[in-house]
């Protein structure tokens, strides 16, 4: 029990000797991203859902609108696309967290 507790113990202070050393570079990337997504993907991300909307042929979709919409072949491509972008921004910013305090 001691020698775990104190193995836990060095693990932990090198844990926040890392945090303490690379804390900036994190928060620098993790703003960097968030703008990137802001400009550039959140705008495309309005524009690919609006087309979708204009694809379906309604000018809104309710909840079973949405659900038929979805079943059709360009209804499911326009998700299938939506959903790649929507992952593009979710992964993008854990790619670059991940990498930045190797830099």
């Amino acid at each position: 029990m001691g020698k775990q507790s104190s193995t836990l113990r060095l693990n932990g202070s090198r844990l926040w000797a890392g945090f303490r050393a690379s804390w900036r570079r994190l928060l620098a990337i993790h703003v960097l991203v968030t703008a990137l997504v802001s400009i550039v993907l959140a705008p495309a991300t309005a524009i690919l859902l609006s087309l979708a909307v204009r694809l379906s042929g309604d000018v809104a979709l309710s909840d079973q609108d949405i659900l038929f919409f979805v079943l059709t072949p360009a209804g499911f491509i326009s998700f299938v696309v939506l959903a790649s972008v929507f992952g593009i921004i979710v992964f993008l910013e854990y790619a670059a967290l991940m990498t930045g305090p190797l830099a």
